[in-house]
């Protein structure tokens, strides 16, 4: 397995995982609302419903995201 960084748009990174952060009670970073803007609104909704917080540790895979 080999890790990279790149710095580019999340949607225009060719990659098998795309990790961005999210922080509890705070707004979206750059990358996550870059995400969330290419997968029409998917973060967002993930942190309406309460099916990701942004907690330490927690992870939330998207699988095959549209848009990205």
């Amino acid at each position: 397995m080999n890790l990279t960084t790149e710095l580019a748009r999340p949607e225009q990174i060719p990659a098998d995982w795309l990790v961005v952060g999210l922080w509890e009670g705070e707004p979206l970073t750059t990358p996550a609302a870059e995400v969330d803007a290419a997968a029409a609104g998917m973060v967002t909704r993930l942190l309406a419903r309460g099916d990701c917080t942004g907690k330490a540790h927690e992870t939330t895979p998207l699988y095959e995201p549209r848009g990205l």
